[in-house]
């Protein structure tokens, strides 16, 4: 996994996941690299441990070459070749950087990455 720093301004509220398709054997992708299994995986993580982050899926970072890829969001490292095996230390990181939900507390609420 590589991990390139967010700024440490703003807390992140979401872990986007890049969730995209791209057809033709020579062209790489997030899906085709496993990203939806992660996403699954790691969505129902986040609610078994009451992480204080939502999960979005969206279709593209414009690192295909470099997935699956990943985020926090605003301003969280991204995450990048991730696979099964880095989704502890993602959890880890998401638990320093986010927090976990109080009870009572709703999960936040997902991005509108689209800007509508």
């Amino acid at each position: 996994m590589e991990i390139t720093p967010g700024k440490e301004d703003r807390r992140p509220t979401a872990l986007v996941v890049c969730v995209n398709r791209r057809f033709g054997n020579d062209r790489p992708s997030c899906a085709g690299r496993g990203s939806e299994e992660l996403a699954n995986t790691l969505e129902r993580l986040i609610a078994e441990r009451q992480l204080a982050v939502t999960l979005d899926r969206i279709r593209c970072f414009g690192d295909c070459t470099r997935g699956a890829v990943m985020r926090l969001y605003p301003n969280g490292p991204f995450y990048r070749f991730v696979c099964a095996e880095d989704l502890a230390a993602i959890l880890a990181d998401i638990e320093r950087l986010c927090g976990r939900r109080t009870d009572g507390e709703s999960p936040p609420l997902p991005l509108d990455l689209l800007g509508s």
